[in-house]
């Protein structure tokens, strides 16, 4: 049942990286870096699926302990995860400008 769950997570997980994916190539062809507030939306983009990728990477090399060398262990995977999910939230919510309503 334990690797059900993990299974189901993992594909989530996926299937948001490649949203991700596909939500940054749309921004890449429609906003231009003119301005400030266009190029913190591409740099705020980047960092977010680079960032999305890097946990998804010790996510899955986590779950996979037969994967591990003595320098990516248990704690230190967790650690990263932590990390990365926060460079996530930094990237959606201060990096990238709030769009503004009429």
């Amino acid at each position: 049942m334990d690797n059900v769950v993990i299974i189901i997570l993992l594909i989530g997980f996926t299937y948001g990286f490649i949203r991700q994916i596909q939500h940054n190539s749309f921004i890449k062809n429609t906003v231009k870096p003119t301005n400030a507030t266009n190029k913190r939306k591409l740099y705020g983009n980047y960092i977010c699926t680079i960032s999305y990728l890097a946990f998804l990477i010790c996510l899955v090399l986590n779950y996979f302990p037969n994967l591990l060398t003595e320098q990516f262990n248990s704690l230190n995977l967790v650690v990263l995860c932590f990390i990365f999910v926060l460079l996530v939230f930094i990237s959606k919510f201060v990096i990238i400008p709030k769009e503004k309503t009429n």
